[in-house]
């Protein structure tokens, strides 16, 4: 099996390993942890709603640098700090999912 690491140029430099890895046998995409960073390493959004739209607009952009789609998620673990924004502002960060990842 060979890897490759996928660095999109608009994203912020990895904080880690890599972005994403993309596997050849099985073809598979393994995304970072993503968060409200701009390409430049600074967090931005001034609120939970926001944040997380930065985060998963991050996250789409690696899965599709190597050559993946929303559809193609099998799952997401989503890390809160601030739980109580979070859960007041839910339906809110729902529709941010929808319009950016889809229903399915």
């Amino acid at each position: 099996m060979t890897f490759e690491r996928i660095n999109p140029p608009d994203l912020a430099a990895p904080k880690g390993f890599s972005h994403a890895v993309r596997t050849d046998r099985p073809r598979t995409v393994y995304l970072a942890g993503q968060t409200a960073l701009d390409a430049s390493g600074k967090i931005v959004g001034a609120d939970v709603v926001e944040q997380f739209e930065r985060a998963l607009s991050n996250l789409l952009r690696a899965l599709e640098a190597a050559g993946g789609t929303p559809a193609d998620l099998v799952t997401v673990t989503i890390y809160i700090v601030d739980v109580e924004a979070y859960l007041a502002r839910s339906r809110e960060i729902g529709r941010v999912w929808r319009r950016l990842a889809g229903t399915d």
